[in-house]
């Protein structure tokens, strides 16, 4: 079936029977979801994980995205003091895409709270004390369509894991 618009007017007419209706309102409370971010303590990031990450904030990320279905690609790396990390992760994760763009940049004083690590800074061992910054992309969220639509099919439960009745 093909989608088409009803209009304001045809919303007020009675629905037929056979057809499905879809409606789509503006919400002024809407966030964009598209990025999810944690902090990590240097001292737990300069970890060498079983061997694997050698202790490198750029390979904990690995570690990070095993752990953690929804976590996408890494899109910033970043360290600064605890209370600094946390408020920006704070803010990413009620889902202000401004404060992403301002990291980013490195502009304003969200660009100022954290210091961008960088790929060669990634292959270094942790800084004790300092916090890591990991923004991921969220898998769950559809860019085309500004919305959450659940996650790949490679991270969905295939079940199985239940015994039949």
């Amino acid at each position: 079936n093909d989608l088409k618009e009803v209009g304001m007017l045809g919303s007020l007419k009675k629905g037929a029977d056979e057809e499905n209706y879809l409606f789509v309102f503006k919400n002024k409370d809407f966030r964009a979801y598209a990025h999810l971010s944690t902090c990590v303590p240097g001292p737990v990031a300069g970890t060498d994980v079983a061997g694997q990450t050698g202790g490198k904030v750029g390979t904990y990320a690995i570690l990070l995205k095993a752990m953690i279905s929804s976590y996408g690609d890494l899109e910033y790396l970043g360290k600064g003091t605890v209370s600094n990390c946390l408020e920006v992760s704070n803010m990413l994760n009620e889902g202000n895409e401004t404060v992403f763009k301002m990291l980013k940049d490195g502009k304003g004083q969200i660009g100022s709270m954290m210091d961008e690590v960088g790929f060669l800074g990634s292959l270094k061992k942790a800084d004790k004390e300092k916090t890591y910054l990991y923004v991921f992309a969220n898998k769950g969220w559809n860019s085309t369509y500004g919305v959450m639509d659940g996650f790949p099919a490679e991270t969905e439960d295939k079940g199985g894991d239940e015994e039949e009745e």
